[in-house]
């Protein structure tokens, strides 16, 4: 029993057990992260595309309102994400003039992104905001 080596053996598994819980942690807090960011890479550039569109409707032959929003649906729906909210500003039956900002935003709470237990983001969303100029009729 006074072999170096046993007293050793129980050390590293007490280490191993006081270690081995904070390292999981760590570990699937990395995950929930890298989620989160990429899940923010998918909105932003959804967001993007929708404003873009939404900027230029009131052009003669431009896109409708149904190919704004199915821009945004189809990002959302190819990353598997749903419980989203969408809203624009102004509202889609206001008629746009030259430049006018026109803002589209994205919202989905935390709870429906992430794939692990929320301790820290309970209750939070996931905002994006995207604001750009309207088009003008005519070319300057």
């Amino acid at each position: 029993m006074n072999n170096p080596r046993c007293r050793r053996k129980g050390t590293a598994i007490v280490e191993f057990a006081v270690v081995f819980p904070l390292f999981l942690l760590l570990i699937i807090g990395a995950i929930d992260i890298g989620r989160s960011i990429s899940v923010r890479h998918t909105m932003i550039e959804a967001v993007r595309g929708a404003t873009r569109l939404y900027a230029v409707r009131g052009l003669t032959d431009g896109p409708k309102m149904q190919d704004v929003e199915a821009t945004i649906d189809k990002a959302m729906s190819d990353a598997r994400l749903s419980g989203y909210s969408v809203s624009f500003d102004p509202p889609p039956s206001a008629s746009l003039e030259a430049l006018t900002p026109v803002t589209v935003t994205l919202a989905i709470p935390y709870d429906r992104v992430s794939w692990g237990p929320s301790w820290f983001s309970r209750g939070s969303t996931i905002t994006i905001r995207c604001t750009m100029p309207a088009d003008a009729e005519e070319s300057f």
